[in-house]
C-alpha cells in the first residue's frame, strides 16, 4: 500500500459476488476476532489455487454432513444431558 492515499472508508453493505469485492479492495478488515479467520485464510488460498478448489469441492458433502444442524443439535443435547 506504499504510496496509496485512502480517500475514506466505504461500507458497501451486501455484496452479490464477494470474490469480486475482495479483488477490488485495497484493504480487508475482519469484524470478528475469531470466527471468520479460518474462512479468510481459506478464501485467500482458494482464489489462486485451482487444485485446492477441486479438493475442497470434493469434501464439501462430507463437511455439510459433519456440520449439519441435526448433528450439532444432537451434540448440544448430549452435553446438556451430561451436565445436569
Amino acid at each position: 500500500m506504499k504510496g496509496h492515499k485512502p480517500s475514506g472508508v466505504f461500507l458497501p453493505g451486501r455484496a452479490g459476488n464477494v470474490g469480486e469485492s475482495y479483488e477490488r479492495a485495497v484493504l480487508y478488515a475482519m469484524s470478528s476476532r475469531f470466527e471468520g479467520f479460518p474462512n479468510t485464510l481459506a478464501l485467500d488460498r482458494l482464489t489462486g489455487d485451482a487444485a485446492l478448489r477441486v479438493q475442497f469441492a470434493a469434501r464439501a458433502v462430507e463437511a455439510r454432513e459433519r456440520f449439519s444442524v441435526q448433528r450439532i443439535a444432537g451434540m448440544w443435547k448430549k452435553l446438556f444431558a451430561e451436565v445436569r
